[in-house]
């Protein structure tokens, strides 16, 4: 990615991704898995379409992070003076795991409300029999 950025923006972006990235990332299809049969969807086609649907909002977050890097981050975290402007340093430790979560939580939300509306509708016919 660096080389790319280089190439494209002359900015080289040093990043480290973490080992909760990295669990993130390896551990994302049986997340999915989970929540959304937990949310109740049986149908396979729909499932697809969620595991799917998710996997975009990773990489469009994940490029959104790439972005806003390429914006924000500074050459403060270098260890010496003397490396050229052009490197620039991830500002957090766990900056890459925010974009991620925010690309696995986002196309769930609507699963989540739906849920929930579910689950209060037939609490709602429970108390009203």
């Amino acid at each position: 990615m660096g080389d790319w950025t280089m190439k494209m923006f002359k900015k080289y972006l040093v990043f480290n991704l973490t080992s909760i990235d990295r669990l993130l990332i390896s551990w994302l299809p049986l997340i999915l898995a989970f929540a959304y049969s937990f949310a109740g969807i049986k149908k396979i086609q729909e499932f697809i379409k969620k595991v799917l649907w998710t996997i975009t909002t990773v990489l469009v977050f994940f490029l959104a992070g790439i972005a806003v890097g390429l914006m924000t981050w500074t050459s403060d975290g270098g260890d010496s003076v003397l490396l050229p402007e052009y490197l620039k340093y991830q500002p957090i430790k766990y900056y890459w795991s925010f974009f991620i979560v925010l690309g696995i939580i986002s196309p769930a939300i609507p699963t989540i409300i739906s849920y929930l509306k579910k689950s209060n509708s037939s609490s709602d016919e429970i108390i009203d029999n």
